[in-house]
C-alpha cells in the first residue's frame, strides 16, 4: 500500500512537491480551500479545507491515517503542520518553533532573546504608537505586517506624512493586531536556507538576492549560487544560523532567512520554518546535487536524509513580474523554447492566453520563473526581459 503524503497548499510553489511525492510512489493529499490552483490537477486527493484551520485539517489527517506532512514556499500553513505533527506524532516542526517563526514580532523578540544579532525593532498595535515608534528608531523605518509574507503588508517609510498609508496597508493584510515598526538595515540584501535534521543544522547554504521595487516594497526577485562572502562572514552566518535554531527550538524542517550584510557584519531581518521560494529547491539541486523537494518529504515521513553533496555548479533564479496588468491575447511559445534550448534554462508560465496578467504589486504577483545553470543576474535579466516580450498582452 502506497504511503499517504498530506500536501499543505495547491499553489503554484507546491506543485513541484506534488510532482516530486507522486515520482516517489506517494499518495498524494492536497490540502487547499477551492480555487484555480494547478496543485489540484495532480493529486490523488484533494481536501476542501483551509491549511490555516488547523483542526480541521487535524481531524481530516487522523481520519485518513496520513504518514507524513509537508509543505514548501508559504509561512501561512506551518502552524497547521506542527499541530498535525505534534497530535499524530509525526516528524516535523513543533508548534513552538512554529509560532515564534510565522509572527514577525515573536520572531523579533525571540531573536534579542537568542542574541541573534537583527535590526532595533518596536512593536505597535495602533497608528498612534506606529508613529511614536518612527520617531523614536528614526527615519527610514519598515512598516511591518507580522502574519503574511510574499513582501505584504511591508512598506519602506521615509518621512512622517507617508506612515499612515504605510500602516493601513500593513492593518488591510494581516490577520492579527499588532505590527512591527523596524529600523532600516545598511547594506547588501542576502538569503540564507538551510536545514535542521535530528538536531542537527545539516545544510547552511547562504545566497546572493536579487530584489525589484512596486513603489516602497521590495520584493525577491531572485537568487544566485554561490555566495561570494569572506570566511569571517561566512562563519558569522553558520553562528547565527545555530543560534536562531537554539532560539526557537526548530528542527526536522527547512530554515529560510532574510539577511543584511555589510562588510564581514550582518543582521537577520526574518527567519522562517519553511524552505524558501523564487526558485530556492531548484537551485539547491543544481548548486549542490541534493534534491531539496525529496529531502523536505523523506524527513517528514521520518525516512532517513543524504545531506552529502554531489555537485558544486553556479546557478541564479528569476522570478518574472509584469509591469502592466491585461488580458493575455497570445504567448509566443516557439520563442521561449528557443531562449530555453540557447541559455539551457527551465522556464516556467504560471499563465496562459486568456488569462488575467496581474500587475507587480508585491511578491505574489509572480507570472513565471526562470532556472538559470549561471550566478550571472545580469544575464538573467536580459532572459527575463526576452519571456515578457513573448507574453501580448
Amino acid at each position: 500500500m502506497k504511503r499517504k503524503i498530506m500536501i499543505l497548499g495547491a499553489g503554484i510553489y507546491q506543485v513541484p512537491l506534488i510532482l516530486k511525492a507522486r515520482e516517489m510512489g506517494l499518495h498524494t493529499i492536497v490540502v487547499s480551500y477551492r480555487g484555480n490552483y494547478p496543485g489540484f490537477a495532480l493529486a490523488d486527493e484533494i481536501c476542501d479545507l483551509d491549511t490555516t484551520d488547523s483542526e480541521a485539517v487535524l481531524a481530516e489527517a487522523r481520519r485518513l491515517q496520513i504518514d507524513g506532512i509537508a509543505t514548501t514556499g508559504t509561512d501561512v500553513a506551518i502552524r497547521t503542520l506542527s499541530l498535525v505533527c505534534d497530535e499524530l506524532g509525526l516528524v516535523g516542526i513543533s508548534p513552538a518553533a512554529a509560532s515564534v517563526l510565522t509572527d514577525k514580532l515573536a520572531m523579533k523578540e525571540m531573536f534579542r532573546k537568542g542574541n541573534v544579532p537583527s535590526t532595533a525593532f518596536l512593536g505597535v498595535r495602533s497608528y498612534e504608537e506606529a508613529l511614536d515608534a518612527a520617531r523614536s528608531l528614526g527615519f527610514p523605518v519598515m512598516m511591518k505586517a507580522c502574519d503574511v509574507s510574499g513582501s505584504r503588508g511591508v512598506t519602506m517609510v521615509h518621512r512622517e506624512e507617508d506612515l499612515r498609508t504605510a500602516y493601513e496597508a500593513s492593518v488591510k493584510v494581516s490577520h492579527t493586531t499588532h505590527y512591527i515598526v523596524e529600523k532600516v538595515a545598511s547594506g547588501t540584501e542576502i538569503g540564507l536556507d538551510a536545514f535542521v535534521y535530528r538536531g542537527e543544522v545539516r545544510l547552511c547554504l547562504p545566497h546572493e538576492k536579487e530584489v525589484c521595487h512596486a513603489g516602497d516594497i521590495t520584493i525577491p526577485a531572485g537568487h544566485s549560487f554561490p555566495f561570494g562572502g569572506s570566511a569571517i562572514l561566512l562563519e558569522r552566518l553558520r553562528d547565527a544560523l545555530r543560534k536562531i535554531v537554539v532560539a526557537s527550538g526548530a528542527d526536522n524542517c527547512a530554515i529560510n532567512c532574510d539577511i543584511m550584510v555589510d562588510g564581514d557584519n550582518l543582521q537577520i531581518l526574518e527567519a522562517g520554518g519553511r524552505c524558501g521560494a523564487t526558485g530556492i529547491p531548484e537551485l539547491i539541486r543544481l548548486h549542490t546535487g541534493i534534491d531539496y523537494y525529496e529531502t523536505i518529504l523523506s524527513c517528514a515521513l521520518g525516512d532517513s536524509c543524504d545531506f552529502t553533496p554531489t555537485a558544486s555548479a553556479p546557478c541564479s533564479s528569476r522570478l518574472l513580474f509584469s509591469p502592466v496588468g491585461g488580458i493575455i491575447d497570445r504567448i509566443d511559445e516557439e520563442r521561449i523554447r528557443a531562449i530555453s534550448a540557447a541559455n539551457k534554462a527551465e522556464i516556467t508560465l504560471d499563465y496562459k492566453p486568456g488569462d488575467l496578467l496581474p500587475r507587480v504589486h508585491d511578491g505574489t504577483d509572480r507570472i513565471g520563473q526562470i532556472i538559470l545553470p549561471t550566478d550571472a543576474q545580469e544575464e538573467a535579466s536580459r532572459i527575463a526581459d526576452e519571456i515578457l516580450a513573448c507574453i501580448h498582452i
